[in-house]
Order: C-alpha cells, then sequence, then structure tokens
C-alpha cells in the first residue's frame, strides 16, 4: 500500500507544477514561481502520463480502459515499467497488473 500512495502523492505533485506551467504561458503571470514550471511543462506532462499509467495498472486496471487504444502517441512502455518496478509493493499489487 506505501508504493500506492506514494506515487498517488508524487501524481498530486506533478500536477501541481503542470497547473503552474500552463498558467506560465500568459505574460502577465510570468514570475519567478512559475517560470521553471513554465520550462519543463512537456517533461511533467511525459513524467505525469506514464506515472499515471503505471499508477492505475498497479490498481489492476487493463491499458483500454486508461487510454483510447486507437491514440496515435503510443506510450513508452519501458518507462512505465520503470514506474512500476519504482512503486511495487508486494502488498499492493493487484493480480492483473502483470
Amino acid at each position: 500500500m506505501e508504493g500506492l500512495k506514494r506515487c498517488k502523492a508524487d501524481l498530486k505533485e506533478l500536477a501541481g507544477r503542470i497547473r503552474n506551467g500552463k498558467s506560465g504561458r500568459k505574460p502577465r503571470f510570468r514570475d519567478d514561481s512559475n517560470r521553471e514550471d513554465f520550462g519543463r511543462l512537456e517533461t511533467n506532462r511525459f513524467i505525469y502520463r506514464h506515472k499515471h499509467i503505471a499508477y492505475c495498472q498497479l490498481r489492476g486496471r487493463e491499458r483500454s480502459e486508461i487510454e483510447c487504444p486507437a491514440s496515435p502517441h503510443k506510450a513508452r512502455e519501458s518507462a512505465i515499467d520503470a514506474y512500476m518496478e519504482e512503486y511495487r509493493d508486494g502488498n499492493d499489487v493487484c493480480l492483473g497488473a502483470e
């Protein structure tokens, strides 16, 4: 259970950074607090997407339930596998996730 809690906390933090980065695109909101998040917006989006897929799969969801199967942008499987290993805990891995 600890791995899923850490993953959920990381996803919440990334979501905040993405929000800050998006508001940093507008000139009137550009200040020092948003500038770093704006520069890393695409990276944060990439990391969030792959951590979210790993989180859902650890909870037992199928990939077709998480993303549209016909999506033209394929997720990087190596990144998803790495995040699943990082957050995998013997107590919280569902049988359908493997």
